[in-house]
């Protein structure tokens, strides 16, 4: 058996009680640490809370990370033992292995590379999922990986309700912990790769907000993930300059949802977001490499089917005269070598070697 931890602070309780509410899944929290000269004598807690803002100072958050650390080393010594063991032994150990999970919301926000936290939080849902029949989807297309949720589950299934709403918990975390304007959280490989994990092993169940929707559009479920993770990347983008893992995120959840979502009426709006963030960020080449990759793909899906490129759908001729004319207008702001660059490696479409020459400016970068 796991052992005891101490009594459980104060701080950590309000803390833990904040990161993990399950009222505001629908709005994403914002968290922030104060200087540690900020005055919080006349508060019984030293932290700051209004609405779904939470403020603390480095020091202050210490001790609930080394107490959420001592929940969680309690507890792998017990999971990984019950690895081997049936899937019903969750039943007996489900309290405290969901309140190591929760501890580890508080390791996170301490320190986003804590890969041991990371990690116990995929084992906490696999278990989950392996608890309720649920496997990952099987292919790149999203639609598919949707008609498997009504093979594997019921509408109504109760377990496979609880692994739905255990994701989107852990999904809300990573949104909160990469989009507020904390130091090294918006550019962490840890958070950004866990985000891509759970859109590996999930994504079918962020689709739709309850099992009772899965009879809807399926396509209409992978179109609004793709708008949603794109709001929370081009957001943690704005946090950190030159932010190269949100942008790979977005590629590679583009090569998991399926090529259509860019190639259709809602890859013309993300290509015109992704624009309008370059433009506001003209300095910043991440982004317009990205920019350059979503147009590349919609041009190489269109040849791939057979369909005819013409100029104004989408094969960039807009977005290059755009770009120049943005440039022109704003004279030396528009100068720059990411917008050079971008319209450079637009200049090579014709010749299919704008992947390469995008990959090759990475590596310089």
């Amino acid at each position: 058996m796991p052992e005891s931890p101490p009594p459980e602070p104060a701080i950590f309780t309000i803390l833990s009680t904040f990161l993990n509410t399950t009222s505001s899944l629908s709005a994403a929290l914002e968290l922030d640490i104060l200087p540690s000269s900020f005055p919080l004598r006349e508060l019984s807690a030293p932290i700051l809370i209004d609405g779904p803002s939470l403020a603390i100072r480095k020091k202050d958050l210490v001790p609930p990370f080394l107490y959420a650390r001592k929940i969680l080393l309690s507890h792998i010594p017990d999971t990984r033992s019950a690895a081997e063991d049936s899937l019903d032994s969750l039943d007996s150990t489900g309290a405290e292995l969901k309140r190591a999970f929760n501890a580890t919301s508080a390791i996170l926000f301490f320190d986003p590379e804590h890969l041991t936290a990371a990690n116990f939080r995929k084992r906490y849902l696999s278990r989950i999922a392996g608890r309720c029949g649920y496997s990952p989807p099987d292919g790149d297309a999203g639609n598919a990986s949707v008609r498997g949720v009504k093979r594997r589950a019921e509408p109504e299934d109760p377990a496979l309700t609880h692994l739905r709403d255990e994701a989107k918990r852990d999904l809300h975390l990573v949104t909160s912990l990469t989009i507020s304007p904390l130091k090294r959280h918006s550019k962490s490989p840890t958070l950004w790769h866990h985000r891509y994990w759970l859109m590996e092993k999930f994504r079918e169940l962020f689709y739709y907000p309850s099992s009772h929707s899965c009879q809807a559009n399926e396509a209409k479920g992978a179109h609004e993930l793709w708008r949603s993770e794109h709001e929370v990347a081009l957001r943690a983008a704005d946090r950190h300059f030159a932010n190269y893992y949100a942008f790979n995120y977005l590629r590679k959840l583009a090569e998991l949802i399926g090529a259509d979502v860019i190639r259709d009426g809602l890859g013309r709006e993300i290509v015109n977001t992704v624009q309008k963030w370059c433009f506001a960020h003209p300095r910043d080449i991440s982004g317009w490499a990205y920019l350059a990759f979503l147009l590349e793909r919609g041009r190489a899906g269109r040849r791939r089917d057979g369909e005819e490129v013409r100029e104004g759908d989408g094969n960039g001729e807009e977005v290059v005269n755009a770009v120049r004319e943005w440039r022109e207008k704003y004279g030396d702001w528009g100068r720059g070598t990411s917008v050079e660059w971008f319209l450079r490696a637009l200049a090579l479409t014709s010749h299919d070697n704008l992947i390469e020459a995008t990959n090759q400016s990475e590596i310089q970068s």
